[in-house]
């Protein structure tokens, strides 16, 4: 299964576009957290990330997907590409598909989970 990410576009329809065209066959309207539980059991906490104070640390994401047994935790807000493994917990910011901040291009990620549990992300250059 593979799992396209993207946040921050902000009116960019264009770097959407980009993406959809690569990756998706629709787009869906989500709330700002949610969890979302793979047809193989993986476990998939997200969020946009303002009010979890990831501009400043992943933290409180990570203690929240460790609580509710996320392997994943997704979030954006900082327009910042970001990827850390902690403790069996991915997580991941596919950086800003419209409007990067950390002096690296465009990106959206992916995520491919195989049959056996297998995780790996990683981002994309748009």
């Amino acid at each position: 299964m593979r799992i396209i990410v993207f946040s921050d576009t902000h009116g960019n329809y264009s770097a959407m576009h980009k993406i959809f065209k690569r990756n998706c066959d629709f787009a869906s309207l989500t709330p700002e957290n949610d969890i979302y539980m793979t047809n193989d059991g993986i476990k998939i906490f997200f969020t946009h990330g303002h009010k979890w104070g990831v501009k400043y640390s992943t933290d409180r994401l990570f203690y929240k997907a460790k609580e509710i047994g996320a392997q994943i935790a997704l979030f954006g807000h900082t327009h910042c590409r970001y990827y850390a493994y902690e403790e069996g917990i991915h997580i991941l910011n596919p950086g800003s598909a419209g409007q990067p901040r950390d002096g690296k291009p465009a990106s959206y990620a992916y995520i491919d989970i195989t049959k056996d549990g297998g995780i790996f992300c990683s981002h994309v250059d748009l």
